[in-house]
């Protein structure tokens, strides 16, 4: 049992910004993407075989969080156990129907029960992401052109944007526009001095800046347009209450524990 499929690989495409992390990792054919498999496959090899089943699924799913969440497990068997703990998957909890993650032990003896969770990002938050993820990914297959695009962000979609058109619009500004022409206003006013493309959905305004390609690059297959995405507005990380939501939903699932516990 394997955690990827044993296969041949040729696809050495960039990850799309809406392609979910499994199906990436699983069909890139570019050489880090390689260790990166060959790395969680050695991990997988060490997990006991009464855990490999249910980790594979998650791992393998194309729910972001969901695999992200059967990687830190398989990341904390092998921390642990390289720390010198025995990891039991799963144990049963005397009178729980739920299981932690791991039971640990050290010289044969009992130490504490461990659950991992994750602090993600919520429903709604993943739902624009994915929204903006799309649109994203249809930019970069407008057919060869002789920018990168700088976009400004504010705000987030409340519904699915219309990327095919915003592509085609955009697509029709950019040929009208001279690169050498604007490579020259860039040396002379900077960023501010370049024209810009403005579009606006349920939300979401976003400002397109065409910046232009060396002359080697203008015109090749391959070179995705999108060179920069960056909001106007700075937001202040909460990673508390993200963290603090994580562990509370944890805290009670298992009832009173018949020995130490750490979370």
């Amino acid at each position: 049992m394997t955690l990827f499929d044993q296969m041949e690989r040729t696809d050495a495409a960039p990850k799309g910004q809406a392609e979910s992390l499994f199906p990436y990792y699983n069909r890139s054919a570019r050489p880090k993407v390689g260790v990166l498999r060959e790395l969680a496959e050695t991990w997988f090899l060490r997990l006991p075989d009464v855990a490999k089943g249910p980790l594979r699924r998650d791992f393998r799913s194309t729910r972001d969080s969901q695999h992200r969440a059967a990687f830190f497990e398989l990341y904390l068997h092998e921390l642990l156990t390289g720390i010198g703990f025995q990891c039991e998957p799963h144990p049963t909890v005397p009178g729980e129907r739920t299981h932690p993650d791991f039971l640990l032990h050290r010289s044969d003896e009992r130490h504490l029960y461990l659950e991992a969770t994750l602090a993600l990002h919520s429903e709604n938050e993943a739902a624009e992401e994915a929204r903006m993820a799309q649109v994203y990914d249809t930019l970069n297959r407008m057919p060869p052109c002789d920018f990168f695009l700088l976009l400004r962000l504010r705000g987030a979609p409340e519904t699915p944007p219309p990327g095919a058109r915003l592509r085609r619009d955009v697509h029709a500004w950019l040929a009208r526009l001279d690169a050498d022409a604007l490579a020259a206003q860039l040396v002379r006013g900077g960023l501010g001095a370049l024209p810009s493309f403005e579009w606006s959905h349920a939300g979401w305004e976003v400002s397109l800046v065409p910046i232009p390609k060396s002359p080697a690059l203008r015109g090749q297959p391959g070179v995705r347009p999108i060179g920069i995405t960056m909001p106007d507005e700075f937001h202040v990380v909460d990673s508390h209450r993200a963290l603090h939501a994580a562990v509370a939903s944890k805290a009670t699932k298992y009832g009173a524990l018949d020995f130490g516990a750490c979370q």
